[in-house]
């Protein structure tokens, strides 16, 4: 927080203190950008389920029109982007833009500007049709607003990958020992706030307060478990199933709910082995909400205070994790890219993104990009395999393109699992992907004297063509052709349409 540091460095002891604070009340920005891809996932699906019902819930063609939502719903001091028109085509278009942006929120792409309007059009959204809005929805804008605060985008996000990638040209990332990366732990991924304090806060305002307004008679018998497991609209088939046990188990889930609703808060403040709290408070909570939504029809409101909790993991999971991933994965390799055109870059920037580890991701020398390709042959990716050939250089055993990205998205937590369905693909598909892919780095090649703002696309002269220039002239030929039949077939289609309704 830049305010915060410049009150530290002119007064060193609050600096100080500030800083011993930053692991009990902080927040880890590797969770902060888990939680902003899942809250994203959670907003965007959240738009798919209303779009089902854009017509009937959104238009004026639906149940109510926007004058009947200004009378009974309306105010004098704000309005919403959706009553702008009452069209189907514009609502749709509204859930259009909403869903972009939902997407670049959760792929981390112009994050400031995405996770501003896709809060700005959720607001709008729930003050549209208040009549169909439920608890779920201020629990979403809430903590849609907490996140225009927050470094949501800080680490695993395309805009971080991009930084850095422009800052040091896609080279080696800075490495730590593991001495060095206990002590920096805090310092590189350790964040605290008054957003991230309030983001604490929302624990204590959302549960605990309202545990102490759960004092009515059912509450205080016991027996609100066993009421609300009654209500059919709500019921699920676990709800029968749990009102078969004995009267004294759901008194005991009553009590216990509410007494974790009352005292759970304390789990993420705790002064000393605040990683074991934060553990305990995530789990229960969660644990929790996965017993309301699994006995009891709450919809949207179960995932998203299940996707709230991922903010509050503490970095000791994630290194855990990560370490457990990486020796399970493998970080022994190193991938190479191309320079000389924009798409073997955009591949090295899908590795920076996706490989989430201290993987080297650098360029292919110069001199060794042009033995490599040939007028047959290009290599628009190379993955170093063996631990010894990282400080060999490209001389060394390595995999080249699509066996290459292949090799490389085995080793990453995120991309093992389809690896291993396209692995198994036939190998008449593979290869023409690994065609497609030599296609277009031959077709977004420039030259890399120039700065990169005026770097030009230059296809080369017709005699330095190579074969995959020329399966791109007979793929447009073929286009061309095909164009050209379907022009035919469209204009007799047309005259005897004419014959026949004249």
């Amino acid at each position: 927080m830049p305010v915060i540091d410049k009150i530290g460095e002119l007064f060193p002891r609050f600096g100080a203190f500030w800083s011993a604070l930053t692991p009990i009340l902080g927040l880890d920005k590797r969770s902060l950008a888990v939680w902003r891809m899942v809250v994203g996932l959670v907003t965007l699906g959240d738009l798919i389920v209303r779009a089902t019902e854009l017509h009937a819930h959104y238009s004026d063609q639906g149940i109510e029109t926007r004058s009947d939502v200004m009378k009974y719903y309306g105010s004098d001091y704000y309005f919403t982007i959706h009553s702008i028109n009452g069209s189907y085509y514009f609502q749709a278009f509204i859930f259009f833009v909403h869903i972009i942006f939902s997407l670049f929120m959760a792929i981390g792409y112009k994050t400031t500007i995405s996770k501003f309007m896709v809060w700005l059009l959720i607001i709008s959204l729930q003050e549209h049709s208040p009549f169909v809005g439920h608890g779920g929805d201020v629990y979403h804008r809430v903590i849609l607003f907490w996140a225009l605060f927050l470094p949501v985008s800080s680490v695993w996000s395309l805009d971080a990958t991009l930084k850095e990638w422009e800052s040091t040209r896609g080279g080696s990332k800075k490495s730590f020992s593991k001495k060095e990366e206990r002590v920096n732990i805090h310092e590189r991924y350790g964040y605290l706030s008054f957003a991230s304090l309030g983001l604490i806060m929302h624990v204590f305002f959302c549960y605990t307060m309202s545990a102490y307004h759960k004092t009515g008679e059912d509450w205080a018998t016991g027996m609100a478990t066993f009421y609300a497991l009654n209500l059919d609209f709500f019921q699920l088939p676990p709800a029968r199933l749990l009102l078969l046990l004995p009267h004294g188990v759901l008194i005991f889930l009553t009590l216990g709910t509410k007494l974790w609703e009352k005292y759970g808060f304390i789990c993420f403040v705790l002064p000393w082995k605040s990683h074991l709290g934060r553990i305990l408070g995530v789990v229960g909570f969660w644990l929790m909400h996965f017993a309301f939504g699994t006995a009891l029809r709450i919809g949207f409101f179960y995932f998203i205070t299940t996707a709230n909790f991922f903010a509050y993991i503490p970095g000791a999971v994630w290194e855990v994790f990560l370490s457990r991933c990486s020796s399970k994965f493998g970080n022994n390799f190193r991938v190479v890219y191309n320079p000389k055109s924009s798409f073997s870059e955009c591949i090295g920037i899908f590795f920076s993104l996706f490989l989430m580890k201290e993987i080297s991701v650098s360029p292919m020398p110069e001199d060794e990009g042009e033995d490599k390709n040939s007028s047959d042959h290009v290599t628009w990716l190379l993955v170093l395999t063996r631990e010894e050939n990282v400080e060999e250089g490209i001389r060394g055993e390595s995999k080249e393109n699509m066996s290459g990205f292949i090799y490389a998205c085995r080793r990453s937590i995120l991309l093992s699992l389809p690896a291993f369905f396209f692995e198994k693909l036939p190998i008449s598909v593979i290869s023409w992907f690994d065609k497609l892919a030599a296609t277009l780095f031959v077709l977004t090649e420039f030259t890399t004297d120039a700065p990169r703002s005026k770097r030009k696309y230059t296809l080369k002269k017709e005699k330095d063509r190579s074969p995959v220039h020329e399966r791109y002239k007979k793929f447009r030929s073929l286009m061309k052709v095909f164009k050209k039949g379907f022009d035919r077939v469209y204009d007799r289609c047309s005259k005897k349409q004419k014959e026949i309704y004249p």
